[in-house]
């Protein structure tokens, strides 16, 4: 009888344990394990059929754990079900949002190339003058996508340090 407690003693730690891990409250958990402990006495005691007979009051104590376990048992299951759905969800918006930040950036891309294209058109002292009133990284975006000559002319109505700054930005990637 002694090793049989021990067992449950351990099996109900081992079980509170598990339960409070997967995010249940400790009445829930503690509830749990005594509807576990009680099955697996109960099924020691019928298996062995050692100890005293069940009572009335050992039966409606059962009886209760049980209900207790079943109702616990389905507002699981009913959690785990929200929470496949809205994992769903989540991965249906995650896609929508893959989907137009990837043509965003495309938008954007096309932008730069029509943007790169007027520059090419225009006198290079000009576009010298208006790149000195942007951002370093718009105008390392822009040069490449010039046509090189263009380009190079650009740098090269630049003041030399704006004009190494922008290579060496060029050159690291940034």
């Amino acid at each position: 009888m002694v090793y049989v407690v021990a067992t449950l003693l351990n099996f109900g730690i081992y079980v509170f344990l598990f339960l409070s891990m997967t995010g249940l409250s400790p009445e829930q958990s503690i509830g749990v394990v005594k509807s576990k402990a009680l099955q697996v006495a109960i099924d020691t005691v019928s298996v062995g059929n050692e100890g005293p007979e069940l009572t009335d009051e050992m039966r409606q104590e059962i009886s209760n754990a049980r209900n207790i376990v079943s109702g616990e048992t389905e507002d699981l299951r009913r959690q785990k079900d929200s929470l496949l759905t809205e994992k769903a969800e989540l991965e249906v918006l995650r896609d929508e949002i893959q989907r137009l930040l990837t043509r965003k950036s495309k938008d954007e891309e096309d932008r730069m190339y029509n943007l790169a294209k007027i520059y090419d058109g225009m006198d290079q002292e000009r576009v010298a003058d208006v790149f000195s009133q942007m951002q370093d990284s718009l105008i390392v975006a822009l040069l490449p996508k010039m046509k090189p000559n263009n380009a190079s002319q650009v740098l090269e109505f630049m003041t030399p340090k704006r004009s190494a700054k922008i290579s060496r930005m060029m050159l690291e990637g940034d």
